[in-house]
């Protein structure tokens, strides 16, 4: 009876060992399809996106082959502009912008909360305001890095217009406060030269 039982456990296992492996072996085909499929989407031109966690909802979104030049930034580096579509049907809460992912082709590579550098491009009355979020590092050897400019409001009146001096964080403000979050454009810092694998940007 033993022996009966070693016996079944043994092919039981070879079997699930067996299925394991052919699970795997697809799993990798497909991974490999995606990978494949997301490159030549980028080379085509590739979609830029602003999204909730784990990509939904959409709150923002842009064709990288629309995106325009806007000249070297630095040595060797270009700067291109991409205005991006808001989803109106879906706007996104002031609670959550900073948590908001960037996506490239389905791919996060951050989010807005995590950025380099924040600047406030410009106050509109005492109502809305426009601040930008840059990240430059890990972003590949072709693509060096992105920024996204969000605005929020309109608030309460303070009596004063705001200024790059005076800043407000989103994290400190309340939904309540806040009646409209948009992002309104992306600038995408490309490499003159880079890894074909890295290019974003079709012809």
């Amino acid at each position: 009876m033993s022996d009966l039982a070693a016996f079944v456990a043994a092919t039981i296992e070879s079997k699930v060992v067996e299925d394991l492996k052919e699970e795997n072996d697809t799993l990798r085909e497909e991974i490999s399809r995606t990978r494949a499929s997301a490159l030549q989407s980028a080379k085509k031109g590739g979609c830029f996106e602003v999204t909730g966690k784990a990509g939904s909802p959409v709150y923002a979104h842009g064709l990288l082959h629309k995106s325009k030049c806007n000249g070297i930034v630095e040595e060797g580096v270009l700067v291109y502009h991409l205005n991006l579509i808001t989803n109106t049907q879906v706007m996104c809460p002031i609670s959550k912008a900073m948590d908001a992912e960037i996506r490239v082709n389905g791919i996060k590579v951050s989010t807005m909360g995590e950025y380099d550098e924040r600047d406030c491009i410009a106050s509109v009355g005492d109502t809305y305001e426009c601040d930008a979020y840059r990240s430059y590092s890990g972003r590949g050897t072709h693509w060096k890095g992105f920024g996204v400019a969000m605005s929020f409001g309109p608030f309460p009146p303070l009596g004063g217009e705001l200024g790059p001096g005076d800043p407000r964080d989103p994290r400190d403000m309340r939904d309540e406060e806040v009646q409209e979050v948009t992002f309104d454009f992306a600038s995408i810092y490309i490499a003159e030269e880079g890894n074909e694998d890295d290019i974003l940007f079709g012809p």
